[in-house]
């Protein structure tokens, strides 16, 4: 990845038309991946797109779901929410991104609010859900991602079942594509309307001043129902054929090994996660013994001088092992 520049964008389209373009452009590149029994689960984009298109004839066909219905997701960062949220869209339906570090009153405002039809989500959630669906008048079904304990249909099982999938249903710019709901300064959180234009206007954006592409790999950290993380580090790679890479836990140990494993390129971050890792790298230090504490202040006072005679380079040269 290079920055920063000005050159043409992929120019405005929906998400299905973004998805089916990325398919046939970086059919066999990895789409997404998540570690898991200390192995990469690895997604192309062509069996991206082979899973979206088998999960929406389930949705359209079996349950009902229809243009411009509202449905919720709410998990976390991993294969099946993106898998999920695309689904979704491949029919047209209005996707309503949940924060999955909510409580049960405020995931079933949303819910409730949103008239949502269906959620699918992570099997942590589902015992609050089954609770909360009777007062639900909207919400129809629920659907796991993972097998669970309480009989409800995963999204294993419906991609088992369903071995072909529908075309796109006819999207167009000005639809509505997400429901996102954000806490105002009172009351409940209220949801913000945002169409595909929005969206992908954004994602052209970013095309138009970052060189990136396959072979790099976005690292996934940031709360992905975030319209922040889910349109310039999840919208945004799958449509130049990049990899997302999905972080298993923001524990520093976990998260500096996937990163040395996966070498990204790019990372989205807040304030608040560098104070974080800052805090973490501190913390490592202050177990070593003096000399290595002397030398660490040594070498990070000395960078910035270094930098200027390096051309930029001996921060990455001095702290490598830290990177």
């Amino acid at each position: 990845m290079r920055y920063p520049i000005v050159r043409s964008g992929i120019g405005w389209m929906t998400i299905p038309e973004m998805l089916e373009r990325s398919a046939y452009l970086y059919h066999d590149n990895v789409a997404m991946m998540i570690k898991r029994g200390g192995v990469w689960d690895k997604i192309t984009y062509g069996e991206l797109l082979d899973k979206v298109k088998r999960l929406a004839k389930y949705l359209k066909e079996e349950i009902g779901l229809k243009k411009s219905d509202k449905a919720a997701v709410i998990g976390e960062n991993r294969p099946e929410w993106g898998i999920s949220y695309l689904a979704y869209q491949w029919i047209g339906v209005t996707v309503v991104p949940v924060d999955a570090r909510l409580k049960k009153p405020e995931i079933k405002h949303i819910l409730k609010d949103s008239e949502s039809r269906i959620i699918i989500a992570s099997s942590r959630f589902l015992e609050d859900l089954i609770e909360i669906k009777d007062e639900l008048k909207s919400l129809e079904r629920l659907i796991s991602m993972d097998e669970n304990d309480f009989n409800i249909v995963n999204l294993n099982q419906i991609l088992e079942k369903y071995r072909e999938g529908i075309p796109k249903e006819k999207v167009l710019l000005d639809d509505l594509a997400v429901i996102l709901y954000t806490s105002g300064t009172t009351g409940s959180s209220k949801g913000v309307m945002l169409s595909h234009k929005n969206l992908m206007s954004n994602v052209d954006a970013l095309h138009q001043c970052i060189i990136f592409g396959p072979g790099d790999v976005f690292y996934s950290i940031l709360p992905i129902h975030h319209v922040f993380e889910g349109t310039a580090g999840f919208l945004t790679p799958l449509s130049g054929g990049a990899t997302v890479a999905y972080a298993r836990s923001l524990k520093s140990k976990i998260m500096r090994d996937e990163m040395q494993e996966v070498k990204p390129s790019v990372m989205l971050v807040v304030p608040l996660l560098l104070e974080k890792i800052v805090q973490g790298i501190q913390r490592e230090i202050s177990k070593a013994n003096p000399i290595v504490k002397g030398i660490f202040g040594l070498m990070k006072g000395s960078s910035r001088a270094l930098d200027t005679v390096l051309k930029g380079k001996a921060s990455r040269t001095m702290f490598k092992r830290i990177r």
